[in-house]
């Protein structure tokens, strides 16, 4: 895998304090790499991105053609990649982790009614449901391709399993 990557992904790559998060940052760029490289019928090392004001990722100038958009989030042990064709999108993946889960960050990041909303859950679903949002949020801001620019509270999302609105 690190064979594919490109000098300034591995630049990336070493600046990671453990060797499990190096580890995983470049099994998930090489496996995203890879991928991209069987759309683009090129090797993943040949693959080269451009990227928006706001650090976004997309394909360079000379594969746009196809009008191919991605996006790829990782957490822990687990990558999850998103293609599409002519539209953007923006995909979340993240280790549920109680600690994690508080009002305290709720309330910083969440907009009111979502705030509200987690509050009035059972305890015992309230992990569930801030991840739900978060995952949510975090996939929405990324196919707007804006990065945290785009503050978290000005929006609304569904904390219901298996529902996708955003308000």
């Amino acid at each position: 895998m690190l064979k594919s990557l490109v000098p300034d992904e591995r630049q990336r790559a070493e600046r990671f304090r453990f060797e499990r998060d190096r580890r995983r940052f470049i099994v998930a760029h090489g496996v995203l790499r890879d991928i991209l490289g069987r759309y683009l019928k090129c090797s993943p090392a040949q693959v080269s991105f451009s990227y928006n004001q706001y650090g976004k990722p997309a394909l360079a100038q000379e594969s746009e053609a196809i009008g191919l958009r991605f996006n790829m989030s990782h957490s822990h042990e687990v990558a999850l990649y998103a293609l599409t064709r002519a539209r953007e999108v923006g995909v979340d993946v993240e280790l549920l982790r109680e600690d994690f889960a508080s009002l305290e960050i709720a309330e910083r990041f969440f907009s009111r009614s979502e705030v509200a909303l987690l509050n009035s859950l059972a305890p015992e679903l309230r992990t569930d449901g801030f991840f739900n949002c978060w995952t949510r949020k975090e996939a929405y801001i990324k196919a707007l391709g804006e990065g945290l620019s785009h503050p978290l509270d000005r929006f609304a999302v569904s904390l219901a399993p298996g529902s996708q609105r955003v308000f």
